[in-house]
């Protein structure tokens, strides 16, 4: 058959022009593959059934029962909130919109400090001197117990 390209299958099933034999043969073909995938997916899951072990079916059970749970629970929730929101946006509408009050910040008015007293050591009354923390010291532990220091080359010199 050589037809034009827009006409499809279902489309010469409706107008009566494939024959009721081939048709008989698409459903057949199509049933066949029905069932080669439904016999696939059991054998493999027996052959996976038979190989898991206990703990890992009760795991994969859980998570289904989980997710079995989870989902009808999550539609209903959107629902509930796109529901809510459609009616707050329709009220929305008719009332006055909100009215925005803009305030200046209220910044501490400040001194400016002088050149003297901005780096006089006084200027930060409770700040304390840094004070480089002591060196240390390192030690290591002879065979008889002893412990000697260890210096530095610099030291040394």
């Amino acid at each position: 058959m050589n037809l034009h390209p827009a006409l499809t299958m279902a489309t010469l099933t409706r107008l009566g022009a494939v024959p009721s034999s081939m048709e008989a043969d698409m459903e057949r073909l199509s049933m066949f593959f029905g069932i080669a995938i439904v016999l696939f997916f059991v054998v493999l899951g027996a052959m996976v059934g038979a190989r898991i072990d206990q703990t890992t079916i009760a795991l994969l059970g859980g998570t289904v029962i989980g997710l079995a749970i989870a989902i009808p629970c999550t539609a209903l929730v959107t629902y509930i909130v796109f529901k809510a929101r459609a009616e707050s946006s329709s009220h929305a509408h008719h009332s006055q919109p909100p009215q925005q009050w803009i305030m200046p910040p209220n910044y501490p008015t400040a001194q400016t400090p002088t050149h003297h007293t901005a780096v006089s050591p006084t200027s930060q009354p409770y700040s304390e001197p840094f004070v480089l923390p002591p060196q240390r010291r390192f030690y290591i532990i002879g065979e008889n117990g002893e412990a000697s220091e260890i210096t530095s080359d610099s030291d040394e010199t």
